[in-house]
């Protein structure tokens, strides 16, 4: 059940990721073209797409790590056997806990100074700088959710590891 909903939460998050990512191609091809074709660059326009890198990264990293597509080092992994492929996703998944908490924490508390001390955007000055900066703690909160479903997953008398031949978790030929 929990698990099920951290993974509707991850791809939302993803889809959401996905929208920035074409708001981000449209604006950087505005751009390209005013500043080109008409010769008058916008610099809201390189403020806005650095802030949808930001909201794109935040967002798809979760996701990222729910479905396993991060780097790793699939030949040495599976030399290890069951056992230590067990600690070593009990391992990855504390380590991405770690990160998480601190992306969380850090974020809340940045969003807290920046509303504090009321922070505006450089070029569109309406926009409060926290709108951004509280993408930082969303993203930290559902990577902290999917580390730990995968950490306790990977507590279970029942976990396997990726199969071999599974093309998005076992080895992957073409890396």
């Amino acid at each position: 059940m929990i698990s099920r909903a951290v993974t509707l939460l991850s791809r939302l998050g993803l889809g959401l990721a996905g929208i920035a990512a074409l708001l981000c191609l449209f604006l950087v091809g505005l751009g390209v073209g005013t500043r080109y074709f008409f010769s008058a660059a916008q610099s809201w326009i390189d403020e806005s797409a650095s802030w949808l890198v930001i909201i794109m990264v935040m967002l798809a990293m979760p996701e990222a790590q729910r479905s396993n597509a991060n780097i790793g080092v699939d030949a040495l992994v599976l030399k290890l056997g069951r056992q230590g492929q067990r600690l070593l996703a009990l391992f990855s998944a504390l380590s991405v806990i770690a990160v998480a908490i601190v992306m969380l924490l850090a974020g809340i508390e940045m969003v807290e100074f920046s509303q504090m001390i009321g922070v505006m955007a450089n070029t569109l000055a309406w926009v409060p700088l926290w709108w951004i900066q509280v993408f930082l703690p969303i993203g930290g909160a559902l990577l902290l959710l999917v580390a730990l479903v995968q950490f306790f997953a990977a507590l279970r008398r029942d976990w396997q590891p990726p199969a071999n031949d599974d093309p998005v978790h076992g080895t992957r030929s073409h890396e």
